[in-house]
């Protein structure tokens, strides 16, 4: 049935965000979330004007009403979460990678990992042997239970090989972005005479 023949909107909006929420359906557009950060709900009724009537050859034409912007795009199901939890770990110990380039214990313990550092760890332990990534010292201060792709790795030394490094350029970043090392892999700098401490929170800047 299409949004329209429903018989209460409102009941079909509340559901589709419920299993948003609990990662059951997405969507192939940011409309819908762009609408509930300007202010809008998805609790909130929609009003609508009576659709105008139009004849066309002695036949009546009724305009389709607009979809609600709280439903905008096209909506999908989302494959069934995976429950083996060694391939859980796995699937998350390559998003680590991915996500911050070098994993450290600090950037595992901020994304709040099951089973913490020492199960990222053993699942990484497993990837150097089979040989997807490396284990080493690449930060300094972090320890030496670092893991990165070789890739990753081999970019960092043509960093290090530079004579002269390119001049520093002030970047703002979200204070949830993995390029933001403070908070995950490095704690907060301390800034004399302010006892407010910072955070990775949405809306954050660093």
């Amino acid at each position: 049935r299409t949004l329209s023949d429903a018989e209460n909107e409102q009941s079909v909006i509340d559901a589709l965000w419920n299993l948003t929420w609990a990662g059951r359906v997405t969507n192939d557009t940011f409309a819908p979330i762009r609408t509930l950060l300007a202010g809008g709900s998805q609790a909130h009724k929609v009003t609508r004007r009576a659709p105008r009537a139009r004849t066309y050859r002695g036949m009546s034409l009724t305009r389709t009403a607009p979809r609600p912007t709280s439903l905008g795009g096209r909506w999908s199901l989302l494959p069934a979460a995976e429950t083996d939890p060694a391939r859980r770990a796995t699937v998350t110990a390559g998003l680590l990678l991915d996500r911050y380039g070098v994993v450290t214990r600090g950037a595992v313990q901020a994304e709040g990992v099951p089973g913490g550092f020492a199960q990222a760890y053993r699942v990484l332990a497993g990837f150097e042997e089979a040989g997807h990534c490396r284990r080493g010292y690449v930060i300094e201060k972090l320890g030496a239970a670092q893991f990165a792709a070789s890739a990753t790795v081999d970019r960092l030394r043509t960093f290090a090989g530079l004579a002269d490094p390119p001049p520093r350029t002030a970047i703002t970043l979200a204070s949830t972005d993995p390029a933001n090392p403070y908070g995950a892999a490095l704690s907060w700098p301390g800034l004399e005479g302010v006892s407010h401490r910072p955070g990775r929170k949405a809306g954050g800047l660093v």
